[in-house]
């Protein structure tokens, strides 16, 4: 069988997926982005899914019924009325205001990221109707959650959940940031530029052309890799990671590398098992930067 791999640092393009048996290595063909991902990052695992909101069913429909998902309306009458609270505006302030060790460019301190129908009782089904939106604040790690009366456009509830209490999905916005610091990392960032140059026979000009789906980086509570331990962190912090796919035949992965959104930094571990934190190695004392913890 002939079989072409590329490996890079951290960063690979694949071709063939390479799984660890009890005989050593097995090679299996990859024939779509989808088993890509199984293969990248575990037979259990799905694609990430990165659609930031529940669109309904009709675009044409202004209002929905019972328990329909929110029509495009609805969710644009749900984000109007959260993005000119008091209670989101009050948030902001208090985070422009905390020291974080870089902010994302292109991410503010609180973000929407998710906006949902709110499951009434069934008493209330036919008629309330309400829509959950949820924004995430990069420098508290805290979800803001509001409920909105799509009824009367006022806000019913706010308040305040841990991210463990709510795993939102990874939207649009954040994987493009995350992209964006991997393209200007001066190492990680000239790997994917000459991995997407041989697959695809053109340069990457912008991260336009690229089509990442991101998804929820779970830290592995006992895990001993250089990896994991640059990444405990993360039980803090909201962070996600890649996988970039490159035509049909072809994906970029990254799974030696996490994204971490809060702090505005990539970890990420390379060929020969040491660890970095941006561009510099790890060291112990960077274990220690537990802002979320510090805080308290």
């Amino acid at each position: 069988m002939n079989t072409t791999k590329l490996f890079g640092a951290t960063l690979r393009l694949v071709l063939f997926g390479i799984l660890l048996t009890s005989n050593g290595l097995a090679v299996i063909q990859i024939t779509g982005i989808a088993q890509a991902a199984q293969h990248a990052h575990g037979a259990g695992s799905q694609l990430p899914h990165i659609a930031s909101v529940e669109v309904g069913q009709s675009a044409t429909e202004r209002e929905g019924i019972g328990s329909d998902p929110l029509t495009t309306e609805e969710i644009a009458l749900a984000r109007r009325t959260t993005q000119d609270s008091a209670e989101l505006m009050a948030a902001r302030t208090r985070a422009a205001t905390i020291l974080r060790p870089t902010r994302i460019q292109a991410l503010v301190d609180i973000e929407l990221l998710h906006t949902e129908r709110h499951t009434e009782g069934k008493a209330l089904l036919h008629s309330s109707r309400q829509a959950d939106v949820y924004f995430y604040d990069y420098a508290n790690d805290l979800i803001l959650h509001q409920i909105v009366d799509l009824v009367t456009g006022k806000i019913q509830r706010t308040h305040t959940l841990a991210p463990k209490q709510k795993l939102l999905p990874v939207a649009d916005i954040e994987t493009a940031a995350a992209l964006q610091l991997v393209l200007n990392h001066p190492k990680l960032g000239a790997q994917l530029r000459f991995f997407y140059e041989r697959a695809t026979g053109t340069a990457l000009l912008s991260s336009k052309h690229l089509q990442a789906q991101g998804g929820l980086y779970h830290v592995n509570p006992g895990g001993d890799s250089p990896l994991d331990a640059i990444t405990r962190i993360c039980q803090f912090h909201r962070c996600i990671q890649l996988l970039i796919p490159l035509q049909d035949q072809y994906f970029i992965d990254a799974g030696n590398l996490v994204i971490d959104l809060s702090a505005g930094q990539l970890l990420w571990v390379d060929a020969a098992l040491h660890a970095y934190i941006g561009d510099q190695p790890a060291r112990d004392y960077f274990f220690l930067y537990l802002p979320a913890m510090l805080r308290q």
